[in-house]
């Protein structure tokens, strides 16, 4: 059964350090398309610090670790301001799932997300959007944006 990485509380960014760097805060879980499971076991979630216009280029990365029988995972980290203007993206995925997606060969047991992009300049949160990408057969990708939150009404039939 695939699961999903949600954002229940997309991230905000918060000046720390006299406006060096910024505090990213944000929640996640790890659950069935319709929320009725959360992923049973322990796994390594990586967030990625991207550029918007070159997401492999990677700028920061940490690894938070989902316990066994969690409901939710609340993200605190703290990221070093280098040039604030740069139009980011956060992307939470496992090593399993990107392994997978290099491969192409099969479907993930819990699927990545894409924040929209923003500015780490200005204290801000980003949309309450996320960008799903799946690869398909013919390595091709289709990239679909869903609206975040608790509630299935925002669920993609």
């Amino acid at each position: 059964m695939v699961h999903y990485i949600r954002f229940l509380s997309m991230p905000k960014f918060i000046a720390a350090d006299n406006g060096a760097s910024r505090k990213i805060l944000a929640v996640l879980t790890v659950t069935t398309d319709l929320g009725e499971t959360f992923f049973p076991d322990e796994i390594e979630l990586i967030v990625r610090l991207v550029n918007a216009q070159q997401p492999k280029v990677v700028l920061d990365f940490w690894p938070v670790i989902w316990y066994k029988n969690s409901r939710v995972v609340k993200l605190n980290v703290r990221h070093m301001i280098s040039n604030p203007t740069l139009m980011m993206r956060l992307h939470v995925s496992t090593r399993e799932t990107d392994e997978l997606l290099a491969k192409g060969c099969q479907s993930p047991k819990v699927l990545d997300a894409w924040t929209s992009s923003f500015r780490l300049n200005v204290l801000a949160r980003t949309e309450d959007l996320i960008e799903r990408r799946l690869r398909l057969t013919n390595d091709s990708c289709v990239k679909i944006w869903e609206e975040t939150g608790e509630s299935i009404a925002r669920h993609i039939w």
